[in-house]
């Protein structure tokens, strides 16, 4: 038993480094000069090649699109595409790999399809179970992400997504599964639906936390489920969080390496040693009439340590210049 105290993080092998952003800006700097001349070239092309989006279309002409012009990294498989647009662009294989932490969007917007929060609420309160805390130890011996939780203590529903989304807590998944449903058989079918409805057809989970190497997409299909996430505005203001606040456990990190970027909107990274470094993000792009783009970036397989940071760096700044 342990009371409160300040929050301990367990991280599977390497994942820690994504915290490390200050590997991350030193390569942005260098290759800002880079990413400025492509930027004088696309915008004198979109100049001689006008592109105007429709809304709500999903596919476009890929080929004239902003995005198309986009490099994606080499020792991965990407996608990205826009917020209403989908998909323009990806290197996948068709293969589904394991997605590791990027599960636990899958797991909130099942649980939000079954018990609602309308924004600024903190839905309902839960009390914290003596298996709560074998939740954590559990995590914790194998290496995952955990949240330390006190059995009898009390949080809402919407700090534990908070947990799940910021800091990546797999005991807090196995949680507030347990809260809204009767089994994890149970919650398993559920998401299996929501995937179904949803059109993710290359997606399948096998948990709640992206733990197991059974859980598993594809970047095209991280693409519509970023769509999804963005468009629940719960989601949508939880990823978007630097840090939190949370009863129980205090301060919590925002583990996405590029939240402290100022176009950045979400989403969500993971790790493991099956899936390598993972990660779903967004950014609002601003427009040259005085609007917005929003676009999603999906990352996985990325298994390669000496190129990880540089890639999302270059990736990011890439999507940044990309309507300029």
């Amino acid at each position: 038993m342990f009371r409160k105290k300040s929050p301990i993080y367990h991280r599977k092998k390497g994942i820690v480094r994504q915290l490390a952003w200050g590997r991350i800006s030193s390569t942005f700097v260098a290759l800002c000069l880079v990413v400025g001349l492509a930027a004088v070239w696309h915008f004198t092309k979109a100049e001689q090649s006008p592109y105007v989006p429709a809304a709500n279309q999903e596919v476009l002409d890929a080929v004239s699109h902003p995005l198309a012009a986009i490099t994606l990294p080499a020792d991965a498989q990407s996608a990205v595409g826009t917020l209403y647009e989908g998909v323009v662009k990806t290197n996948e294989t068709g293969e589904p790999v394991p997605i590791a932490s990027i599960t636990k969007i899958i797991t909130a917007l099942t649980i939000l399809e079954k018990a609602l929060i309308e924004p600024g609420q903190q839905g309902d309160t839960i009390t914290l179970q003596a298996k709560d805390e074998d939740y954590y130890w559990q995590y914790a011996a194998i290496g995952g992400t955990v949240t330390p939780i006190t059995a009898g203590f009390e949080m809402t529903q919407y700090e534990i997504l908070q947990t799940m989304l910021l800091a990546s807590s797999n005991n807090m998944s196995d949680t507030l599964v347990d809260h809204y449903f009767a089994s994890r058989d149970d919650y398993l079918q559920a998401a299996a639906s929501f995937i179904q409805k949803n059109g993710l057809e290359h997606t399948t989970v096998a948990d709640t936390t992206g733990f197991s190497p059974d859980s598993r997409s594809t970047p095209s299909d991280l693409i519509k489920l970023g769509q999804l996430a963005l468009q629940n505005p719960v989601i949508a203001e939880i990823v978007s969080q630097k840090k939190a606040t949370v009863s129980v456990a205090g301060e919590i990190p925002n583990y996405n390496p590029l939240i402290e970027e100022d176009l950045v909107t979400g989403i969500k990274p993971g790790f493991t040693d099956e899936a390598g470094a993972t990660l779903l993000f967004s950014l609002d792009v601003p427009l040259p009439n005085g609007e917005s783009k929003s676009i999603i970036a999906a990352v996985l397989n990325h298994k390669n340590d000496q190129t990880y940071f540089g890639d999302i760096a270059w990736l990011y700044a890439q999507l940044a210049a990309s309507y300029r």
